[in-house]
């Protein structure tokens, strides 16, 4: 997948309305420049400020970016020429209320990332993400900052089998490619052998690092690793044909909120556990057959 999306339209119509506003002084640019100042402290490796001290750098870097790509969301989302991301986003926080168990089995870690990156509108798949990445490269946004947020925005929620964990670094195996990476999990926990998760996880941010657990964890339950891969094979179709096609349809062709949300199944202090098949209504304890937001992919249709 690549980051920048050539023939953005709602990109460049919103590009066109800032700069617009900006000649008129309507619209104050200082978060771009907070976006500029972020680049160069995390380019000289002045990764965390002072509330973040105690995390894992790449882990820290990844949250200043994605800090300043909620600031931009907030501009972006009061314009007309953003009113459909605004609609779609506020509709899944009113359907899904977004706080964690009890309130909700959507997290906040997983619903921002949704929010930003892969809640998408247009023949294009347009997302916030994309276009934030879009104004930054226009704007004089460079450097870190715009390549951690490209990650971001390539990234998708997978299923992972959870091999083994040190304090905070997990074996993870990409049960659709078969890659096997270490990754930082704020959330590390004890796990049961080939435990299967349900997690985003993005590349290194520098050289050498880990990669890094980006969302909490959901365990799944009650299916194996063949079982997902089958499923994946009825959802993804075609798209499986190669490893970007199907991260395409990872993210905009499965709607994992609605699986989340559907299968349910019960939390810990530290876990949710999740149980079923997204395409198998009948094995996710909380389906609802008429949910305004529910699309599983190729799975049955709803009536």
């Amino acid at each position: 997948m690549s980051s920048f999306l050539p023939n953005a339209p709602i990109a460049a119509r919103i590009l066109k309305a800032l700069r617009a506003q900006q000649s008129a002084k309507v619209i104050d640019f200082s978060a771009f420049k907070r976006g500029r100042e972020q680049a160069e402290m995390l380019d000289q490796s002045m990764v965390t400020p002072t509330e973040l001290e105690g995390f894992y750098p790449g882990h820290a870097m990844y949250i200043v970016a994605q800090n300043w790509a909620s600031i931009m969301m907030e501009t972006l989302t009061a314009m007309e020429e953003a009113a459909k991301f605004a609609a779609l986003i506020g509709a899944a926080d009113e359907a899904y209320m977004p706080q964690g168990p009890p309130m909700s089995p959507i997290t906040t870690s997983c619903f921002s990332m949704w929010a930003a990156f892969d809640a998408a509108v247009g023949l294009r798949n347009e997302t916030l993400g994309s276009i934030i990445l879009h104004l930054g490269q226009h704007l004089g946004v460079d450097g870190t900052t715009l390549r951690l947020v490209g990650a971001m925005q390539d990234s998708a929620m997978r299923v992972y089998s959870a091999i083994s964990v040190d304090m905070d670094v997990v074996r993870l195996l990409d049960i659709l490619s078969g890659q096997e990476l270490d990754a930082y999990c704020s959330a590390g926990r004890r796990i049961q052998q080939r435990e299967l998760w349900l997690v985003r996880v993005l590349p290194p941010a520098r050289d050498g690092e880990l990669a890094i657990a980006m969302t909490t964890p959901y365990v799944l339950q009650n299916a194996d690793a063949p079982a997902w891969r089958a499923y994946f094979q009825r959802a993804l179709g075609a798209a499986a044909a190669t490893p970007a096609k199907t991260q395409a349809a990872l993210k905009f062709r499965i709607d994992w909120l609605e699986y989340i949300f559907a299968a349910y199944a019960s939390h810990s202090d530290s876990e949710v556990y999740l149980t079923g098949i997204p395409d198998q209504p009948a094995s996710l304890p909380h389906y609802s057959d008429c949910h305004p937001l529910a699309r599983f992919g190729r799975g049955p249709k709803k009536k």
